[in-house]
């Protein structure tokens, strides 16, 4: 098993749409999922749980992301609650005759409609309704840009320093973008600031203790829930030697392969 880099696949939370705009919401969510459970029901232990907005294989990860938001339901009804959600006789949270509804969209492939099997089961007792949407590739690329959805998975494949801006800086979240957090200039400002910062560094001295601040910035803002990192499976015959992979993980080099020929 091969780890890859960059951002693992997060549960993005989209702050603009109701009920995921409220922080309190968003924490309770992040609560609420059992990530470890729901990594193990699913990958049978081949992959790996994610922590933060990167991967903990990936330069500059802050093991600090660990401490945020661990499987605690009792807070995530406390949260809720305290924001006004309140469970009623049918079994569902209200607020202001509202019932507490999240719409997760999901591809029909990479163990998507599973996700949104669990988080649907795991949510239910606590009064919150999942809808979830299964959709076309490109239907699923223009909800999470037109900010459809309050959850959506996303991740990415970089081992470039600019990878969390891709997902998170504030230029990419409008109409059309990336950031599927959908979180404009306003939102969290401190996170563009110490993106920029990162982006410019050009040693690692002076890279990292940026990128880990941005790490816990938005894991503070509850942009996303991190469910696992990525990683390649490779099965080769013990007459193969010298395989590795690319700086990201993701892609196999071959230059320094060889394959021993087989007596007989």
């Amino acid at each position: 098993v091969w780890p890859i880099r960059g951002v693992p696949v997060c549960l993005m939370l989209n702050i603009k749409r109701t009920p995921t705009d409220s922080l309190a919401v968003r924490q309770a969510l992040s609560h609420a999922i059992n990530r470890d459970a729901l990594v193990t029901e699913v990958f049978k232990g081949e992959f790996t749980r994610a922590y933060g907005p990167v991967s903990q294989f990936t330069l500059g990860y802050e093991p600090g992301v660990e401490t945020f938001y661990p499987y605690d339901p009792d807070k995530a009804v406390t949260l809720l609650e305290q924001n006004g959600w309140i469970m009623q006789a049918d079994g569902r949270r209200y607020k202001n005759s509202v019932p507490l509804e999240v719409i997760f969209y999901a591809l029909p492939v990479n163990f998507y409609p599973e996700f949104g099997d669990i988080i649907t089961r795991e949510l239910a007792p606590l009064g919150i309704t999942v809808k979830v949407e299964l959709c076309s590739p490109p239907a699923w690329i223009q909800a999470g840009m037109q900010g459809l959805h309050n959850m959506i998975p996303q991740g990415k494949y970089a081992s470039s320093s600019q990878l969390l801006g891709f997902v998170y800086h504030s230029r990419n979240s409008g109409a059309g973008g990336y950031g599927w957090s959908k979180r404009g200039p306003e939102d969290y400002p401190e996170i563009d600031t110490l993106i920029e910062q990162s982006d410019t560094c050009i040693d690692k001295a002076g890279y990292v203790p940026l990128f880990n601040k941005v790490q816990l910035a938005v894991m503070q803002a509850a942009l996303a829930v991190p469910l696992h990192c990525n990683a390649n499976i490779v099965a080769a015959r013990t007459t193969v030697s010298g395989l590795t992979f690319d700086a990201i993980g993701a892609y196999p080099l071959f230059h320094d392969t060889t394959i021993q020929k087989s007596e007989g």
